[in-house]
């Protein structure tokens, strides 16, 4: 820690930006990376394994803060030996304890550890902070630990990603063209355009709503980089929750606080967030530019950020552009591709047809993925003009983004579905599709509606197929 004591503000502020950064980096893993062994060249720790050694070591902060009860060393000093040495051999203990937990267990005892040190500091007097002894107990133990981890990490990542870094003014000419990039795809587009849902398939933003979206991570990373001040979030991640959980409900916070601001304002806190963070850029050191973590941070909160959404709405400027289908149209391809997706699995035997390893991010079967479409289509039937049932078992929370929700109704009709015999699945999807072949046939030509629901599990079938085939 530095010379100079902190306030008991400064210090919780220290921790939080430390929590944050780590968490930032860390928690967007996914566990086969959380779980290999790598990021240390003396050790096999894995990122699991490191989590569990920094809850550990601020449960033993905790309980030496003023006020507490200190928790005994779990091995006892040997005669001479040094305080290092001690160290090295509880680290052993720890790891031997906790290294068989499984990951949620460990992310969930880190999230939780962290808020009762939080906790802890917070209920400490200004004089008790002013202590050097035990600024140096919290820095230890929390943001300066995390750092310190922090480094091999990113060192260890930077070898996975051949990526190579880029000096201060790169960074900064990358941040432009990515921005500019941006500006000329909306360059020319109406302020109905602007205004219209539709360019993120994961919910009903506009375009004027991704500008927000965009200016607000940009604000925030300016609080998040070296040098920044305030919080960048509007409320603290919960203890146990989910990261990307998180995310989404900060997205959805934003989305609230920005959707109501005329475009012409929310054009203008664009640019000026646009701005601040390139100035933020521009004033960091070339060694803090050269920290790989803050380059992922810079990336994904400008122009990697606008890059992926450029996606979305470049997709829908291209749908803008075709022509409207018709009803005909519309259920003709309707039954093209339940056609073609049984054409597919005619010759798959029962076996293959409910084993997992259709999709990269779950264990659902081809069995799974009819069920999954039956429950769809009997849901757009009920949402068709003149349905008078509920299509989904539940509703929408008010702080709960749209595609956090969706997840939550697959999750619940897979539970529901996963032990039915193959034999019932496909007639439930064969009633499924007339009911809502039904439904659409009763929509007016302007109501028809491109159908892709099939067409995109079809490309994983597919895939799967083919794997199957070389095999």
């Amino acid at each position: 820690m530095s010379e100079q004591l902190m306030s008991k503000a400064e210090v919780l502020d220290a921790m939080k930006r430390g929590h944050n950064d780590f968490v930032m980096i860390v928690f967007d893993l996914d566990e086969a990376k959380m779980t290999a062994a790598g990021p240390y060249p003396d050790s096999d720790w894995t990122l699991k394994d490191t989590l569990a050694h920094l809850t550990a070591c601020t449960q033993d902060m905790i309980s030496r803060l003023p006020g507490h009860q200190p928790i005994p060393f779990p091995v006892e000093a040997k005669a001479g030996e040094s305080w290092d040495s001690q160290v090295e051999r509880s680290n052993e203990y720890y790891y031997q304890r906790d290294k068989d937990k499984p990951m949620a267990q460990v992310g969930t005892e880190f999230d939780i550890t962290y808020r009762q040190a939080v906790g802890a500091v917070e209920a400490l007097s200004e004089g008790q902070v002013a202590d050097r002894a035990v600024q140096e107990l919290i820095a230890g133990n929390t943001y300066e630990h995390y750092a310190e981890h922090l480094g091999y990490i990113a060192d260890w990542l930077a070898q996975q990603d051949a990526t190579p870094l880029r000096n201060k003014a790169e960074l900064l000419a990358a941040m432009q063209q990515g921005h500019d990039k941006l500006l000329a795809a909306l360059d020319g587009l109406s302020d109905a355009q602007m205004t219209t849902p539709g360019p993120n398939p994961h919910s009903n933003w506009t375009v004027k709503d991704t500008l927000a979206h965009l200016a607000a991570w940009m604000q925030a990373m300016v609080k998040r980089l070296p040098g920044g001040a305030g919080k960048p979030f509007p409320f603290e991640e919960q203890a146990g929750e989910d990261h990307d959980h998180f995310v989404e409900r900060v997205n959805e916070y934003w989305y609230q606080r920005d959707k109501d601001k005329s475009l012409a304002e929310v054009r203008d806190e664009f640019e000026q967030a646009y701005r601040q963070l390139a100035d933020a850029v521009a004033s960091l050191s070339d060694a803090q530019v050269a920290d790989r973590a803050i380059q992922y941070r810079v990336e994904g909160n400008s122009f990697g950020h606008f890059e992926e959404h450029l996606g979305y709405i470049g997709d829908w400027l291209k749908q803008q552009e075709q022509p409207h289908i018709s009803k005909a149209d519309m259920l003709a391809r309707m039954a093209a591709g339940r056609d073609e997706l049984l054409a597919a699995i005619s010759n798959l035997s029962d076996t293959q047809m409910t084993s997992p390893g259709l999709y990269p991010d779950s264990d659902w079967t081809v069995k799974d993925t009819l069920a999954h479409l039956a429950a769809w289509m009997r849901a757009m039937a009920v949402l068709m003009p003149d349905g008078a049932s509920k299509p989904y078992p539940f509703e929408e929370q008010p702080d709960e983004s749209e595609d956090h929700f969706f997840e939550r109704v697959n999750d619940y009709w897979y539970e529901r579905d996963k032990d039915k015999p193959l034999s019932e699945v496909r007639s439930e999807f064969e009633a499924a599709y007339q009911q809502q072949f039904a439904a659409m046939e009763a929509l007016s030509d302007e109501q028809a509606v491109e159908p892709t629901h099939i067409k995109e599990h079809l490309g994983f079938i597919s895939d799967w197929l083919k794997q199957q085939a070389q095999a």
